[in-house]
C-alpha cells in the first residue's frame, strides 16, 4: 500500500487527476495553461511499479512525502529534466540517461523542470519491503538484493546516475515494447534484467555529475531570459557574464548543463524557430527577416536556417506558407 500511496500522493501533489483504471494500470492527466502530462503507473510486481511520463510543460512540482524502503530508477528517453532538490541541489539528464536514488529523506524530494518543454521517460519505483519478497518469489532467494543494488549507486542516500555501455537503455527502451501475449511476465523479466545489470554497473564519479547550485541554476535562467526576450541583437558572453556577476567559465558550463547546449548554439535555434514563422506568417523579405533576428548577410542567415531546418529560407517558405 504505501508504493501505490505514494504514487497517488505525488500525481495529487503535482495538481494531476486519475483518468481512469484499468488492470493493474492507472492513468494520469495533467493539463493547465502551461502545458499538458499525461502518467500511466503500471504494477508489475507488488512493491514495484513502472511509470511512464509523457509530459509537454516546463515545470511540475511534487511533493510526495519520503517513505523508508522506497528508491526509484529513472530513464529519460527523449528531453531533458532538471530535478531541482530541497538540499539546493539541481541534476540534469539528457535523453538516453538512467539515475536511482532513495525517496527516503526530504532533502531529496524534488520538483521537475524540463529546459527543452517536453519530457518523455519512465520510473521504476520500488519498495523494497515488499518487493523483495516478490523478486524472490520469482527468481528465487538470494538471488538479487534490491536494497544492495541502490546501495551502489546511492552512498549515504545521495541520487546517482548510473554509468551505461547502452544494453541497460536497450532495456528501458524495451519497457516501452510490450507485447500482448503474457504482458505482465514480459514486464517482470525485463525488470529482473534491468536489475541484473544494474549490478554489473558503476555510479557515475561526483566529478562527471551534472550537478549545480540552485542560485547558480536561477541566474542562468535570468540570462536566458533575457537573451530570448532580445533575441535580435548580438550578446557577448563577457557581457552577459559581468552583467549577471557571474564568471564566464561558470556562464558556459552551466548554460549548457541546464539546457544541453551552448549558449551560441541555443541562441541559433531559438533565431531560426522564430525566422522560420516569420517565413510562414509573414510576406516579408528574406532579407528583412535575417535582419530581425540578428543576420546582415542573406546568405550567412540562408546558411544558418538551413543548418537548423533542413531546407534553405525560400524552400520553407515555399513548403510551408499556405497562401
Amino acid at each position: 500500500m504505501q508504493l501505490a500511496e505514494s504514487i497517488r500522493d505525488h500525481m495529487q501533489d503535482s495538481g494531476t487527476r486519475l483518468l481512469e483504471v484499468l488492470h493493474n494500470q492507472k492513468v494520469y492527466e495533467r493539463a493547465d495553461e502551461g502545458g499538458h502530462a499525461r502518467m500511466i503507473s503500471q504494477t508489475v510486481f507488488e512493491g514495484i511499479d513502472i511509470v511512464y511520463n509523457d509530459v509537454v510543460m516546463e515545470h511540475i512540482s511534487h511533493n510526495a512525502k519520503p517513505i523508508s524502503g522506497l528508491f526509484e530508477i529513472h530513464f529519460c528517453q527523449d528531453g531533458r529534466i532538471e530535478c531541482s532538490f530541497e538540499n539546493g541541489k539541481c541534476l540534469y539528464m539528457n535523453g538516453g540517461d538512467i539515475s536511482i536514488g532513495w525517496k527516503v529523506c526530504d532533502s531529496f524530494r524534488h520538483s521537475s523542470y524540463f529546459p527543452t518543454g517536453f519530457y518523455k521517460g519512465l520510473s521504476l519505483a520500488v519498495y523494497v519491503p515488499k518487493a523483495q519478497a516478490a523478486v524472490d518469489a520469482f527468481v528465487g532467494q538470494n538471488s538479487i538484493d534490491l536494497e544492495d543494488i541502490c546501495n551502489r549507486f546511492c552512498t549515504d542516500h545521495v541520487f546517482g546516475l548510473v554509468k551505461d555501455t547502452g544494453r541497460l537503455r536497450e532495456l528501458f527502451m524495451d519497457l516501452y515494447n510490450v507485447p500482448d501475449i503474457l504482458p505482465e511476465v514480459y514486464l517482470r523479466v525485463k525488470c529482473v534484467e534491468i536489475f541484473v545489470l544494474l549490478g554489473t554497473l558503476s555510479s557515475v564519479a561526483g566529478n562527471e555529475r551534472i550537478y549545480f547550485e540552485r542560485g547558480q541554476v536561477e541566474t542562468i535562467k535570468g540570462i536566458h531570459d533575457e537573451i530570448l526576450a532580445d533575441l535580435g541583437n548580438h550578446h557577448t558572453i563577457e557581457s552577459l557574464a559581468e552583467r549577471h556577476r557571474i564568471s564566464m567559465t561558470a556562464l558556459k558550463r552551466c548554460f549548457k548543463g541546464v539546457y544541453g547546449i551552448t549558449i551560441y548554439q541555443y541562441v541559433k535555434r531559438c533565431r531560426m524557430r522564430f525566422a522560420a514563422k516569420d517565413l510562414v506568417e509573414s510576406n516579408d523579405t528574406i532579407l528583412s527577416i535575417a535582419n530581425r533576428w540578428g543576420y546582415e548577410n542573406g546568405s550567412k542567415f540562408s546558411g544558418a536556417f538551413k543548418q537548423i531546418m533542413g531546407c534553405n529560407p525560400r524552400e520553407y517558405r515555399m513548403k510551408n506558407k499556405m497562401s
